[in-house]
This record gives C-alpha cells, sequence and structure tokens, in this order.
C-alpha cells in the first residue's frame, strides 16, 4: 500500500509540475497579448490654437493630460510652447514631450502635418525632449484647431518580437578572401 501511495503522490507532483509550466505558459503569451494591445499613438488636439497662443507670453505652455502607450508605461505629457522656452531660438515654437525615465522608445511627432521624422529616446538623463518647431501656423486646421500626434514606431525596451509591429532583420555579408 506504501507504493501505491508514493506512486500516486509522484503522479500529482508531475501532473502539479506540468500545470505550473503551463500556467506559467499562458501567463507569459497574455502579458504579450496586453503590450500588443496597448496604443501607440496619441492625438492631442488643441482647439482655438491660434486665438490661444495670442494671449501667452514667452515661456508659458499649453499641457495635454497625461497618457500612456506602448513602451510608455508611466503617466507622459506633452507641451507646447507657442513662443519657445527660455533655452530655444528666437521665434520658434517648442513641443516637449516629458517622459518617464524607463521609457526607451522610438518615436515620431507630428505638428498637423509638419514632422521631422522618427527619434529615439532612452530615458536615464533628462526626462523631457525638446522639439524646436517652425512654421506651426502653418499647419492649423480650418476650425482653428492644431493637431499633436505622437506615435510610440518601436518599445525599445521590449524586444519581444511575436506580437510586434514590425520585424527587423539583419543581414551581414561574408567576408571574401581577395587572392
Amino acid at each position: 500500500m506504501r507504493m501505491e501511495l508514493d506512486a500516486i503522490l509522484e503522479d500529482h507532483q508531475a501532473y502539479v509540475t506540468d500545470m505550473d509550466g503551463w500556467a506559467d505558459d499562458v501567463r507569459v503569451k497574455v502579458e504579450r497579448l496586453f503590450r500588443a494591445m496597448e496604443p501607440p499613438r496619441c492625438e492631442w488636439v488643441i482647439s482655438r490654437a491660434k486665438e490661444r497662443a495670442k494671449y501667452m507670453k514667452k515661456p508659458l505652455p499649453l499641457t495635454s493630460d497625461n497618457f500612456s502607450l506602448q513602451g510608455i508605461r508611466e503617466a507622459a505629457q506633452m507641451q507646447f510652447y507657442p513662443y519657445g522656452t527660455n533655452q530655444s531660438p528666437e521665434g520658434k515654437a517648442v513641443l516637449r514631450l516629458i517622459l518617464p525615465p524607463s521609457a526607451q522608445i522610438r518615436y515620431q511627432c507630428w505638428i498637423g502635418k509638419m514632422t521631422e521624422g522618427s527619434r529615439e529616446f532612452r530615458g536615464g538623463g533628462s526626462l523631457y525632449v525638446d522639439l524646436v518647431l517652425d512654421g506651426w501656423r502653418d499647419n492649423i486646421n480650418e476650425d482653428g484647431s492644431l493637431k499633436v500626434t505622437l506615435e510610440v514606431l518601436e518599445d525599445l525596451s521590449n524586444q519581444d518580437t511575436s506580437l510586434a509591429r514590425a520585424v527587423h532583420l539583419e543581414y551581414e555579408a561574408p567576408a571574401y578572401k581577395l587572392s
């Protein structure tokens, strides 16, 4: 009878080990799905942008609500300085992205249809990035609003490609011997 109980206990331990492994696998897959479902883009519409700018002085900003996106797990924020900051070139507007120190992203910003292309932010040092803008008034919509868009192109802190929006392939050419 002792041998039968030991066999049952051994079978039960093997079953529990299998179930723990299965549960861990499911947890990882669910986390991947949740990460893939995080929104990659934030659109901030500043209504009456030109009118609001008239009543502002340098270095006062318009400030967005806090938000989170793919790769930005903590609250981020955008600030728009129509007349720039104290450190910006004269006559230039500034879009400031306030990002958490844990963020490591490749992103792109648009002011209306104007963009400077993709950039990278790798937390640690500064908690914000300033984008110096020229000609933002040319991007005001017919209704007087200005659309500011931030899109996370890649979460650099997460190398899981199973549900990624992009696949990165690298090819290293073989070295040829010249004789």
